[in-house]
């Protein structure tokens, strides 16, 4: 899923990761299995991940435009998603 531009994937590629973290340490941990290469499907129930209702961290505005939120997204790049 992840290459540069020489082609290479990283070390886990291959690899298929559930994950169905929330907050903090879980998404981090996947995030960095996703940077490595695997591929990370991310499960969240119908009503969303309640990170992505996050508006401020430490005072800080975490909504962009479009309703997206930065925490979420830093949290949940580079994976797949699906809501059961």
């Amino acid at each position: 899923m992840n290459t540069d531009s020489n082609g290479y994937k990283g070390p886990l590629d291959g690899l298929k990761v559930i994950d169905w973290t929330m907050w903090q340490f879980g998404p981090i941990s996947t995030v960095m299995l996703a940077d490595m290469g695997a591929e990370v499907i991310k499960v969240e129930s119908l009503d969303g991940d309640h990170g992505r209702q996050f508006g401020q961290i430490m005072g800080i505005n975490t909504e962009l435009a479009d309703g997206v939120n930065a925490y979420f997204e830093s949290m949940n790049r580079q994976k797949l998603g699906i809501a059961l």
